[in-house]
């Protein structure tokens, strides 16, 4: 069985590479793909004794977390599972440590694609990626060529002003 790391800065964006997976190993071979966001290590005790039952994990969106549900529908019809994780640490030792308990064999990144941590206690964990001698694969994220996932990806964004933006760059840059 193949088990591969997905990194997410919980926007459905992140997700495309997991739906590019499912549909180029549909049918061959038995998958899992674990799609992983770092958070910090919370740095009192109160919050670390309670760790267990409180747990603090940044915010998703409903989009994310309807663009996850979909996926998981979308591998239950092939021998493919997704799992969601989150880890605390803030370093590539704990990063490794999971991975190895999970037996993971690959890390996917995408190309092209600017990964946005900017939630107070998530960690940008890219650069660990590399330190954890684990084989990573880039798939690229084409901008010029969009797919109706990554459409779907860009209205379903957070609406802020410079995502509206963008998506009617976009979508003009397709009308043309």
């Amino acid at each position: 069985m193949k088990k591969v790391l997905l990194p997410t800065d919980l926007s459905v964006q992140s997700l495309w590479a997991a739906k590019q997976m499912i549909q180029e190993t549909r049918y061959q071979s038995a998958l899992t793909i674990y799609i992983v966001h770092m958070i910090e290590m919370p740095s009192s005790i109160n919050d670390l004794l309670s760790l267990g039952r409180n747990r603090k994990y940044p915010s998703m969106s409903s989009a994310f977390v309807d663009a996850l549900q979909i996926l998981r529908n979308k591998a239950t019809a092939s021998n493919i599972h997704v799992h969601f994780e989150y880890v605390y640490g803030n370093n590539a030792r704990v990063l490794k440590n999971f991975m190895q308990g999970q037996a993971i064999t690959e890390v996917l990144l995408m190309d092209g694609y600017q990964y946005c941590f900017n939630q107070n206690v998530s960690v940008d964990f890219i650069p660990f990626l590399k330190k954890t001698n684990t084989r990573i694969n880039n798939m690229p994220f084409n901008i010029g060529n969009f797919s109706e996932f990554q459409l779907l990806s860009i209205l379903l964004s957070n609406g802020t002003e410079e995502n509206n933006e963008e998506v009617v760059l976009y979508t003009s840059a397709l009308a043309v």
